[in-house]
């Protein structure tokens, strides 16, 4: 029985395929974007930091989770270029840089609500 979603026949247009693959951008960054965004923790992390500055001890009791386990995925958010950090004294504070509002954003937009973030915060 032939499947629905598959071609019956092979038809490639070379020349299309050629154009395509000097338009498709370098995908490596943009993955692990994603896969840290893809982690529904991390993402809510995201989403908190989109409004407001936090320290890693913030983070953790806004989780409900150990100080441990919010710097893990703080550290997952700053290796994928999303949030940044500051020291304090004894205190670690994270901020999302401004890139990833844009994706924030376009996630929540595209959801059919409004922007994330307040202007002020954004800076």
């Amino acid at each position: 029985m032939p499947k629905r979603d598959m071609c019956q026949i092979e038809c490639v247009d070379m020349s299309k395929v050629e154009r395509l693959r000097s338009v498709i951008p370098q995908t490596d960054l943009l993955s692990v974007v994603f896969k840290a965004l893809a982690d529904s923790t991390r993402l809510k992390v995201a989403f908190a930091l989109a409004n407001d500055e936090l320290c890693v001890c913030e983070v953790a009791a806004l989780l409900d989770t150990t100080v441990q386990n919010a710097s893990h995925h703080l550290r997952w958010l700053k290796r994928s270029g999303l949030a940044s950090y500051r020291k304090d004294g004894k205190l670690v504070y994270y901020r999302l840089l401004p890139a990833a509002f844009t994706i924030l954003n376009s996630i929540q937009q595209w959801q059919g609500g409004g922007n994330v973030v307040g202007a002020s915060y954004a800076g």
